[in-house]
Parts: structure tokens; C-alpha cells; sequence
């Protein structure tokens, strides 16, 4: 009933590390997510929906609700989806409708690119918050959607059980919606920092994991970016994302496509977009701002850009002075 009202399905991975008694990475696993834990999900989203649905002739209640994604995200979205060579894909009032991003999620199952793929849908997504304001829940096609199921880990939970209360009892809140809204609002700023919190810990665990990697074994990646100075990858077993800079992609000019979000090399016509595979070396890590610097390899051959001899080129410099003088 979900996806054929246009609900979004998202089936991204997660990492999971085997640590010491140290906390040091010792290996890395991807959590399965099995059928049973899709079903209980199934029956949350349902609680939540029809919770939502009862309080909707209450004065007021929290909502998760999640906006319509804006145009812009949308168009380069579709640029992105083009490159991909998924032609003639509608748009309806500036957005691509949930059935064609389902179909393309769909067709692309299976392959390399899947679980990039659904990365750049959700990150061309509005962010869901909490509000009194109900506007409905566009990736789960919902119309009235609350969180209700975790009240011993979520407080926006808390509130919805005391809103529930207060109707089931017939009586009327303490407090007024100004101070709930207030509430919303201070939740969905603690669940972004949590959300930042969680991934830094993981980037954490993953630059420690690939810091004890051999920095000669060659790696399996898959590009997940681009930028003006790069590309960003992410290692297959680890997930372990960094950037192979401009120099290292090879001998070219390279320019980064914002539009489109490709680096395209000026003189081979190489491109390097979203999704595709390549294999890589780790050229640089720092623990402590948790980066990683890869270099492309082809055939074998690492690309690393050549060292200037910094020694000869301060020669030159001094020998240029004392001209000078």
C-alpha cells in the first residue's frame, strides 16, 4: 500500500567493526538487514501513521514530517539520473515524482551502483524535523505521520505519549503548542548533532582501520563524488570514503562539471562520475582529522603525481636573490 501511494524505499548499508579491548579496529562487517527486521519496521511506520491519523482533530500534536524536495535538487538530480543514461524522466511541479525514483531505485538493484545511487537521492531530499505544523511525510507517502514507537530513546516519543494521553483522558496539556513547537524544534537540532556524532564515529573507526591497511595492497572502490578538487571514493569492504585529488587521476586537465557532477579530463575525454568502480592506493591518512588521500590506480600503475624536488627549486630561488642584489 506504501509504494503504491509513491512511498520511498532506501536499502543503504551499514558498517559494523570488530574492536580490541583498545577500541582499535580489527575488522569490518556490513549489517545485514533481514526480512524480520523489515517487518517490524513495517508495523513502526504503521503505529506511527495511524497514531498520527487518531490525534489529527486534536488542538495540536508533534509531527516527523518531511517537505517536498526543492526544485534545484531536483533538476540536478535529473541531469544526474541523464548521465546515467535514464532518459525521459517527468518531473510534476519541479520534482520527480516518488514512482519514478522507485522504478529507477528498482532497475538499478543488483548493480555497482545501488547503493550510491540511493545516497544522491537522499542527499537531493528535504530533511525531516518535528513539528506541530502537520505538512505530511513525502518519503513515506504518508499524510499524518508521528514518532511514537521509541519513547525510551526518542523524546519527541515522550511528548507524542503525553498528547495521546491528555486526548484519551479527555483532558487538556499543561502546556500550550508554542512550548511544544519549541520542543520540536530543539529535538531536530539534537538529532542532527547525533546524527554527526554517529558518523564522525564511524569515519573515526574507518581511518583507523584503513591506517593498518599495507600502503602498497591495492583496493577495490567506487566513486561516491566529485568536487573542485577531486574525486571522493569509498573503499568496497570498509566503506571507508576519501579523495583522490585532481593530480592523482592521471596525467590531464581535469575540471569538475558542477552541474552534472562529473570531473571530465579536458584532453582524454575520461569522465569520472557516481557509481563507478575503480581501483585505488592509499597515498595519505590522518587520524586526527579523520581524512584519507587515495590515488588512482590503472592497470596496476598507481597514478600519484611526481614530488617536486623542493631542495633544487630553493636553489633556484636563492641563486635569483643574489642575481638581484
Amino acid at each position: 500500500n506504501r509504494y503504491a501511494k509513491g512511498a520511498l524505499n532506501f536499502e543503504t548499508n551499514e558498517v559494523k567493526f570488530i574492536l580490541d579491548e583498545e577500541g582499535k579496529p580489527l575488522s569490518v562487517k556490513v549489517k545485514e538487514r533481514i526480512d524480520t527486521n523489515k517487518l517490524i519496521e513495517e508495523f513502526m511506520l504503521l503505529a506511527n501513521n495511524h497514531v498520527a491519523k487518531f490525534m489529527q482533530d486534536a488542538p495540536f500534536f508533534v509531527y516527523r514530517v518531511h517537505d517536498t524536495p526543492e526544485p534545484e535538487k531536483m533538476d540536478k538530480l535529473k541531469s544526474f539520473f541523464e548521465l546515467l543514461d535514464y532518459k525521459n524522466i517527468k518531473m510534476v511541479e519541479g520534482v520527480i515524482p516518488p514512482v519514478e525514483l522507485q522504478r529507477i531505485i528498482h532497475e538499478a538493484e543488483g548493480k555497482p551502483i545501488y547503493e550510491t545511487l540511493q545516497t544522491v537521492i537522499v542527499r537531493s531530499m528535504q530533511k525531516a524535523i518535528y513539528t506541530t505544523n502537520n505538512i505530511g511525510h513525502f518519503g513515506l507517502a504518508f499524510d499524518f505521520y508521528s514518532h511514537f514507537t521509541s519513547p525510551i530513546r526518542r523524546y519527541p516519543d515522550v511528548l507524542a505519549h503525553r498528547l495521546l494521553q491528555h486526548k484519551l483522558d479527555g483532558s487538556a496539556s499543561e502546556r500550550d503548542q508554542a512550548w511544544y513547537e519549541k520542543m520540536c524544534i530543539h529535538s531536530s537540532e539534537q538529532e542532527s548533532r547525533a546524527v554527526t556524532a554517529e558518523r564522525n564515529s564511524i569515519k573515526l573507526k574507518q581511518v583507523e582501520y584503513m591506517k593498518g591497511k599495507d600502503p602498497e595492497a591495492i583496493f577495490n572502490g567506487i566513486v561516491t563524488g566529485a568536487g573542485k578538487f577531486g574525486v571522493f571514493v569509498a573503499e568496497a569492504e570498509s566503506l571507508s570514503e576519501g579523495m583522490i585529488r585532481l593530480q592523482d587521476l592521471g596525467n590531464d586537465m581535469w575540471e569538475y562539471i558542477e552541474r552534472s557532477g562529473i570531473i571530465k579530463g579536458k584532453n582524454s575525454g575520461k569522465i569520472f562520475k557516481i557509481g563507478d568502480t575503480v581501483q585505488l592506493q592509499i597515498k595519505r591518512i590522518d587520524v586526527e582529522k579523520r581524512l584519507i588521500d587515495y590515488v588512482l590506480v590503472v592497470d596496476g600503475v598507481s597514478q600519484l603525481a611526481p614530488v617536486r624536488d623542493h631542495r633544487s627549486r630553493g636553489k633556484h630561488f636563492s641563486k635569483r636573490k643574489d642575481n638581484k642584489k
